[in-house]
């Protein structure tokens, strides 16, 4: 949400008052990292363990270019306890084919063991629309290390399907 000006665009947390999604909710208020920038699309990554992580797209600084993902440590399913971490920023030709560059869209997808996060890349706007992968390779998921983006997209445009992006 914002307030008109697309620079001031957060993420906000309602939190269901039962099990039942038609039951009222409650506004828990902004979920942000200590920089509190730009952001969407933001979800839960939940550890082995029970460690919470919230991933989302958001801008470096305070003006629009490129879109990066995100990872922060959460205290509980509605608050970032600690400072953000980028993961993933476009730059792969397929991940920077429009103005603004993009990655947005994470998606924590569990294979067994292993953890991938699924992203959009390029423009939602264009056929370029794309999905990238993310491997979390073990060690701190805080640690952008830990993370190996595969070079070529997993989902892309084809003679017959035209971008197929939005996974989160």
């Amino acid at each position: 949400a914002d307030d008109g000006n697309n620079a001031n665009h957060r993420i906000y947390v309602l939190q269901g008052t039962t099990q039942n999604p038609q039951d009222p909710f409650v506004f828990k208020g902004k979920i942000a990292a200590p920089t509190d920038r730009w952001a969407i699309d933001g979800t839960v990554l939940k550890m082995p363990g029970g460690k919470l992580y919230f991933i989302w797209s958001g801008w470096e600084g305070v003006e629009d270019g490129a879109q990066n993902l995100y990872i922060g440590p959460m205290s509980d399913p509605f608050t970032i306890s600690g400072e953000r971490v980028c993961i993933s920023r476009p730059e792969h030709a397929w991940e920077k084919r429009v103005w603004p560059m993009v990655n947005e869209g994470p998606e924590p997808l569990w294979n067994g063991s292993q953890l991938f996060i699924i992203y959009s890349a390029s423009g939602s706007w264009t056929d370029h629309y794309c999905l990238g992968q993310l491997t979390f390779l073990g060690g701190d998921p805080l640690d952008p290390k830990s993370w190996r983006k595969k070079s070529t997209p997993v989902f892309q445009a084809t003679d017959s399907v035209f971008g197929p992006g939005h996974c989160s």
